[in-house]
């Protein structure tokens, strides 16, 4: 029996501190922050929608404020925050529409119910009346542009109907036939897939719909016992999604288990990285979508500079035992120092960061894929590969002899980001020339090596 052994180099966060990269408290915003926002097209605008008092997400039965402090503007980069708008209320989202930038959609609470207010003129005036009123609470907000029309998603909490959709600027607002509480929406860049997050205590799932939400593929192998807090789909590859999990305690108390990969748009789902934390939200730079960052909670803030394939964690400066739930990359130049992200640290308010650059090199970029070495060679027993990748993805492997003829296939054989290596056991094969070829999505590489006997 031909034996196969597979060893892989998982990813590792590395703790990234350098005296150049750290996190400076910014102040004149309050100590709870729902979300962080900046138009793409007025970058030094930024906007904090926070409160005196907590909504904390990862209550099983989430218990909001009464009354909210609205949100805080700053016009100068986020050096001070000034202006106050929508006082009084609690405000989780405020998003930008894709069509007419003018139009702004806050996801806000008032007293005892939810909905969205409008505003015309990018928030220097808000709508009276909340749309789409109800006792639940929209969280997240998000939109694509079908057939010149805008059609918006909303996910919402502390309900069954998790799912809201309108065309018509949430004037009409829609359930999902699906019962299903959520936490993130999501719509791919590169494809016409919705992605929602299934958010259940025991049974964790990753929605998908190639009709805007009217119905969804529930699949979802690998999130079994977890809960989907965030969701993320890749860039540059329609088949890859990540999304950041938890898992809930008899108590009700939350488990953090990092971030789990999907390489099939969310049928099939395993580990990634990040095991032990919460993960809250990713963001992408507007104009760069290869930088990534993802809130951790105690963890801090993990960065990537190649489309959230690999990640390192910067928290130099970030209070220590604190949960950061929001991050945002502002639509900035990035320059040969890096580029800086904002975050919302739960009870400790915000966080700038000085430019940060992650230690990534050229090996580790997306059009560099690589065998490293083949050894020993010649081979006699077990021969060992390895392997770098600039994101992470299955393989399958496949080795030939010196006819051409296919002696070995192993397929789905999963690898993360940069350098991995696995071992093949060439005992039952004779002296001779041999080939080795590894087929990804959009790569093949292949090498040969030497058996003797």
């Amino acid at each position: 029996m031909k034996k196969f052994m597979l060893v892989g180099v998982l990813l590792i966060i590395a703790n990234s501190l350098s005296f150049a990269q750290y996190w400076i408290k910014v102040d004149g915003v309050n100590p709870y922050i729902n979300k962080i926002f900046s138009p793409t097209d007025e970058p030094d605008r930024i906007i904090v929608a926070s409160s005196g008092f907590p909504t904390d997400i990862l209550q099983k039965n989430i218990e909001f404020p009464f009354i909210g402090n609205g949100y805080q503007e700053s016009v100068d980069s986020g050096k001070t925050f000034t202006k106050y708008q929508l006082n009084e209320r609690s405000v989780y989202d405020i998003y930008q529409s894709k069509k007419n930038p003018n139009k702004w959609f806050a996801a806000v609470r008032h007293f005892t119910r939810g909905g969205v207010l409008l505003s015309t003129n990018r928030g220097e005036d808000w709508s009276e009346d909340i749309l789409c009123e109800s006792s639940n609470q929209l969280y997240r907000i998000s939109s694509k542009i079908i057939n010149e029309n805008e059609f918006f998603v909303a996910a919402a909490i502390n309900t069954s109907e998790g799912f809201v959709y309108s065309d018509n600027d949430f004037i009409t607002c829609n359930l999902s036939s699906y019962s299903v509480e959520t936490r993130s929406v999501a719509f791919s860049k590169i494809s016409n897939l919705l992605f929602l997050s299934g958010d259940a205590s025991s049974q964790g799932r990753v929605l998908r719909s190639y009709d805007n939400g009217r119905t969804w593929i529930r699949e979802s192998s690998g999130l079994e016992g977890l809960r989907v807090l965030s969701i993320l789909p890749s860039s540059i590859n329609s088949s890859i999604v990540l999304c950041g999990v938890d898992s809930l305690t008899v108590d009700g108390s939350s488990i953090g288990k990092g971030i789990y990969i999907s390489l099939d748009t969310g049928n099939t789902w395993q580990y990634f990285t990040g095991a032990g934390n919460q993960i809250f939200e990713f963001a992408e730079h507007p104009r760069f979508p290869h930088l990534v960052a993802a809130a951790a909670g105690n963890a801090g803030v993990l960065v990537s500079s190649i489309y959230g394939h690999y990640f390192e964690a910067f928290n130099n400066g970030l209070p220590e035992n604190k949960s950061v739930r929001t991050v945002m990359i502002p639509n900035w130049d990035t320059a040969e120092a890096g580029f800086m992200i904002f975050a919302g640290v739960h009870n400790e308010g915000l966080f700038k960061s000085t430019y940060l650059k992650t230690s990534v090199n050229d090996s580790q970029r997306q059009s560099d894929f690589k065998i490293l070495s083949i050894s020993p060679q010649p081979a006699n027993d077990i021969l060992n590969v390895r392997i770098n990748l600039p994101y992470a993805q299955n393989c399958t492997i496949k080795i030939f002899n010196s006819f051409g003829q296919e002696i070995y296939k192993l397929t789905n054989v999963f690898f993360n980001a940069g350098e991995n290596s696995f071992d093949w056991n060439a005992t039952d094969y004779q002296s001779g020339l041999y080939f080795i070829q590894l087929q990804f999505d959009n790569q093949i590489l292949s090498e040969k090596f030497v058996i003797r006997r």
